[in-house]
């Protein structure tokens, strides 16, 4: 689904959003898992608020990947020209 809204209040994008969900489940589509946005910071409770999976997948993601994981490069990784080992 894509709109555009014409002030940053999350209230008028809510009975679309509402509606959507209404027809995947009179469907039987899975819930929604993903959501892009050009705000993310400013629209991410909104968000996790209307579609509650949001919410869970990114606790399930956090549990497997640790800030430490993410610093970790492969071995004899080059950026650029220096070699970071």
């Amino acid at each position: 689904m894509q709109f555009n809204t014409v002030t940053d209040d999350h209230e008028q994008m809510r009975p679309a959003l509402e509606a959507m969900k209404l027809t995947a489940k009179i469907y039987g589509q899975d819930p929604v898992q993903l959501v892009t946005t050009d705000n993310p910071a400013h629209n991410k409770l909104f968000m996790q608020s209307m579609f509650e999976d949001l919410l869970r997948n990114e606790e399930q993601f956090n549990k497997f990947f640790t800030e430490s994981d993410s610093m970790k490069l492969p071995p004899n990784c080059t950026v650029g020209d220096t070699n970071i080992t």
